[in-house]
């Protein structure tokens, strides 16, 4: 220990500090057994501090780990990015974790109608429903956070052990869910060998939203359509002479 404390010192290496509950582990589901320790650390030296003066060190939350996740944010504050909304219907894989959604998938097939209205309707009924529950999704996953917080930094006891237990248990339950969600779109097994919600995902699903766009389609004449609508009129013509029924002699 002497020698890593060499080590430091030599290096210039200083403790960042940090922000949220005093301790990065945590063990023991019983006041007798439980035990916290801060046993994660930021360090940097004076040249990276002159680099970054707004830097925040963030102990995060955690619900899977041992560990919390500690977050060096060199600009003091958490960055937004804004999420363009999705123009056509997809169906999200984590939505199977959703009760209702079996419900709705039920009724949509129960429809008088061919199957593309079936189809069309049941699109429209889950988009809906996307849109009307993406911000309850938000609250509950912030709720759960919020009252980790407060558990954390209560003194624990048996009741409040059981209670810290269940909520982890609900985020684990929406950690499974946004990670079906990318695991969706990156269509790989990254997430599968540890790699989960990395930005290689982020990265890959970007990727392959460029390479899977269609710039444009031939018409029959072997006019090149770019024009929403005019690809549109030539996919649906073509699958509907597709499928249908030819006379034979």
């Amino acid at each position: 220990m002497l020698q890593f404390r060499d080590t430091l010192n030599d290096c210039e290496l200083g403790d960042l500090g940090f922000d949220g509950v005093w301790f990065t582990w945590e063990r023991g589901n019983f006041p007798h057994t439980n035990v916290r320790e801060r046993l994660d650390r930021a360090l940097a030296n004076p040249s990276w501090w002159d680099l970054h003066p707004c830097y925040c060190v963030k102990h995060l939350l955690h619900s899977t780990s041992d560990h919390c996740p500690v977050l060096i944010d060199t600009l003091g504050h958490a960055s937004t990015h804004s999420r363009s909304a999705l123009t056509h219907f997809r169906f999200d894989a984590h939505w199977i974790l959703e009760a209702e959604v079996e419900d709705m998938i039920k009724n949509a097939w129960e429809e008088p109608g061919t199957v593309l209205h079936k189809l069309a309707s049941l699109g429209y009924t889950l988009s809906t429903w996307n849109k009307e529950t993406k911000h309850m999704k938000r609250a509950t996953k912030q709720g759960l956070l919020s009252k980790l917080q407060d558990l954390i930094s209560s003194d624990p006891d048996d009741d409040k052990l059981q209670e810290m237990i269940e909520v982890k248990l609900g985020l684990n339950i929406e950690a499974d869910k946004e990670e079906l969600f990318w695991e969706q779109r990156a269509h790989s097994n990254w997430l599968t060998h540890g790699d989960n919600n990395t930005s290689f995902v982020h990265k890959f699903a970007s990727y392959r939203k460029k390479t899977n766009h269609v710039q444009g389609l031939y018409d029959a004449a072997g006019r090149w359509v770019t024009s929403d609508n005019g690809m549109i009129n030539l996919a649906t013509s073509y699958f509907d002479d597709l499928f249908k029924t030819s006379s034979t002699c």
